[in-house]
This record gives C-alpha cells, sequence and structure tokens, in this order.
C-alpha cells in the first residue's frame, strides 16, 4: 500500500533550518513491505521494508536517488538519520536506497522521495493505495470483483475503487495527449498548405523559364538533364528555408520542453528525420511542374516569349 504527502526533511548531523520553506524539501511515501518489487522500482542498495519494521521497532525509511544526491552526495546514506514531520518527531534509520521514479507526471522531472513504512506510522492510514501485480496475460480488469469481495469481507463499510496502472497513466497525460493531437493537426494542415505553395510557386517559376526550357531542348538538353536542373534548384530554395525554420525551431524549444516526453528539446535525429522529410515533401510537390516543363515541345515554348 502507500500514502503521498510532502514536506521538509532534517539529517542528523547538518546544519538545521529555521525556515522550513528554505529547507530540504521531499515527497513522503507510506508504503508496505514487497511495494517497490510490485511496481518494477530497483532497490540500489540496502533491504527493502519487512513485517519486523513495525510501530515498537525502530523507525525505519528508504531515500531516492534523487534525495541522496541532494543531501549524501559523498556518503553512504544507509545508516543514517532522518525525520520529517509527517506525524512523528522520531529519527528513522535510512535502510536501503531506490532509484527515481516520476511519481507527479511523466513529463516532470524525479523529485526526491522518502519512503516509510506503513506500519510505523497508521494515523496517516486513512486513505490506501493498494498495489497489485497480476500474472503474464492476466487480465487487471479480470481480478476487481474478487478484491471488493475480499475488501467486504475485511471491513464492509471501507469504499472501494479500482484501477489499472495504465488507465491512472493515460489520465496523468490525457492534456498533454490532447495537445500533440491538436499541433500534429495542425502541423498535417500547415504541410499541406505548404505544399500547395511548393506546388503553385514551382508551376508559376517553371512557366516564367519556359522560353529557357525550350532554348536548352533546342540545344540539345535532354528531359532527365532538365528535370534534375529544376529539382536541383528547388532543394537548394528547400534547404535555405530549412536553415531558416531550424533556426527558429531550436530558439523555441525551451517552451515546448514539458510536451517533449522522451526526448531532449535539441533531439538531433529528430531535427534530421524532420528535415528529410520536408525536403522529400519539396522535391515532390516540384516534381510534377518540373516534368509538366520537360514534356513542352520546344518550338512552342520557344514562341512563348
Amino acid at each position: 500500500g502507500q500514502y503521498s504527502s510532502n514536506g521538509m526533511y532534517e539529517v542528523e548531523g547538518q546544519p538545521a533550518v529555521a525556515d522550513w520553506r528554505k529547507g530540504p524539501q521531499a515527497l513522503f511515501r507510506l508504503s508496505g513491505p514487497n511495494y517497490f518489487a510490485t511496481l518494477g522500482i530497483p532497490l540500489m542498495r540496502g533491504r527493502d521494508f519487512t513485517g519486523a519494521d513495525s510501530y515498537d521497532a525502530p523507525f525505519v525509511a528508504i531515500v531516492s536517488q534523487s534525495l541522496v544526491r541532494r543531501s549524501f552526495p559523498n556518503e553512504d546514506p544507509i545508516g543514517k538519520q532522518i525525520r520529517c514531520g509527517l506525524d512523528s518527531p522520531k529519527w528513522m534509520t535510512i535502510v536501503g536506497v531506490v532509484k527515481d521514479v516520476r511519481s507527479l507526471s511523466p513529463d516532470k522531472s524525479p523529485e526526491a522521495e522518502l519512503y516509510m513504512p506503513l506500519a510505523q506510522h497508521p494515523f496517516m492510514a486513512n486513505e490506501l493505495q493498494v498495489a497489485m501485480r497480476v500474472a503474464p496475460g492476466v487480465k487487471p480488469e479480470s481480478l476487481s470483483e474478487a478484491v471488493r469481495a475480499k475488501v467486504r469481507e475485511e471491513n464492509p463499510v471501507i469504499a472501494v475503487r479500482f484501477t489499472t496502472l495504465d488507465a491512472m497513466l493515460s489520465g496523468s497525460i490525457g492534456g498533454q495527449r490532447f495537445r500533440a493531437f491538436l499541433l500534429t493537426a495542425f502541423a498535417g494542415v500547415a504541410l499541406m498548405l505548404a505544399m500547395a505553395g511548393v506546388y503553385g510557386v514551382m508551376s508559376y517559376v517553371t512557366t516564367q523559364r519556359m522560353s529557357e526550357m525550350g532554348l536548352r531542348m533546342a540545344l540539345g538538353a535532354g528531359p532527365s538533364s532538365l528535370l534534375m536542373l529544376i529539382l536541383g534548384r528547388v532543394l537548394w530554395l528547400g534547404v535555405g528555408g530549412l536553415v531558416i525554420g531550424l533556426a527558429g525551431a531550436m530558439a523555441a524549444s525551451r517552451a515546448l520542453a514539458g510536451m517533449l516526453f522522451g526526448l531532449q528539446p535539441l533531439d538531433f535525429g529528430t531535427y534530421a528525420l524532420v528535415s528529410a522529410v520536408v525536403l522529400a515533401v519539396t522535391a515532390l510537390s516540384a516534381l510534377g511542374p518540373a516534368w509538366k516543363a520537360t514534356r513542352v515541345d520546344p518550338v512552342i515554348a520557344l514562341r512563348q516569349e
């Protein structure tokens, strides 16, 4: 099970802070044995909570890597004393270190976390989250009725709400997913408008240079050489526009950093892929007008001037 809160903590032997707003802050978690193994959170050092960590036993705690980096940058935290203002002024011995997790949201960086045994802090057990891991191939929803029946056996007045980790994750990123959908939709419209614009401009430019094309064909230039000439000039224009666009995208990347879960604001692989797609779209948009220009009779093209 788990219960969540947050606040300031204090480490024995380190200078005390008079103003709690300026002291080190952490997310407080109350959990039970096997909680980390159930959720797949690696135990980096020390031990997990056990049934021996009862209310009458010495108080213990497990900390995250972020808390270790903040308060124990050059020392082993195992065996150190720590306390917080959750519900008890007792000092707790750190017995383990777990890997950081994104508890608040996938798009937010991990924060310092202080885990404590639920059995040693029973006054906060008014709302619990019980985590269960199902066997491969078993749908979590199929166990909801069995879980509710088990809870009713223990205490029929307890309210139960059943959900899955996938549903919680989906709900936590619903806003980001909707914004990404809108951004993708508008980007698609912008791409189609850009293709129409490139096609129109290339048709106009090709028509204006029809006499040049006729003269080149009259002098022996073949359709393939003319096609490569037109496409080469188009791609040079595309490269120029792409350089300007990439400069603007990099300048605006920090404003979009919160929507780029799993990517860095300056992800060069993404920029390379987008650049290749833009150049391909530019070439395809100009291919029709260029091919049309190579099929015109040289005599008719020369007479248009």
